[in-house]
């Protein structure tokens, strides 16, 4: 990755970097209801909207046999089924820390230590460090690799946000303890 990549300033440009591996390490992913099923997953998977929609709508554990159904319910939204992306659920009892970065002018933290997906973990729990206690949060809490993989993000993507879920487990596709959701700047 080059310093010439543009900024990501929306859901789909962000998918775009996701999918293709752009962030470091993630979570199984299928772009369709297709490919989810021609790849013999038989987990649960969360369904999110490649255009955007207010994270509140993210379904989270859904079984293979509810998907059609939300599937419909998001083309009533007006979200086309093109536009619908699948990852294999995450093991919350793991997580040890979630949140979103920043370096702006500091470092800055906000963060979540609540056993739930990322915007239920945030109406329990919504702490924000900036500085020294934020870089030493992330020190502690992301190996080595996934430390690095940050460090090269924000790197990167300057006055982005880095989202973000580390576990007490190794997980995703590289298998790192954290998995990189989202760089975005909008």
């Amino acid at each position: 990755m080059k310093k010439s990549l543009s900024e990501i300033t929306n859901k789909k440009r962000c998918y775009e970097f996701y999918e293709a591996g752009c962030f470091g390490n993630k979570a199984l992913t299928w772009s369709s209801y297709e490919e989810l099923i021609q790849d013999g997953w038989k987990g649960e998977v969360c369904m999110r909207s490649k255009q955007g929609i207010d994270r509140i709508n993210t379904r989270y554990n859904l079984s293979l046999n509810q998907i059609p159904a939300e599937i419909a319910s998001w083309k009533k939204l007006g979200i086309p089924e093109a536009m619908i992306a699948f990852n294999q659920s995450m093991p919350d009892e793991h997580l040890i820390i979630q949140g979103e970065v920043t370096r702006f002018n500091v470092l800055t933290l906000r963060y979540s230590t609540v056993k739930k997906p990322m915007n239920h973990a945030f109406e329990e729990e919504n702490i924000e460090v900036t500085g020294s206690p934020a870089w030493h949060l992330l020190k502690k809490h992301l190996d080595y690799f996934s430390y690095e993989n940050l460090e090269h993000l924000m790197e990167i993507w300057q006055d982005h946000v880095v989202e973000f879920s580390a576990y007490d487990i190794l997980i995703g596709d590289l298998d790192w303890n954290t998995v990189f959701w989202e760089v975005r700047n909008y």
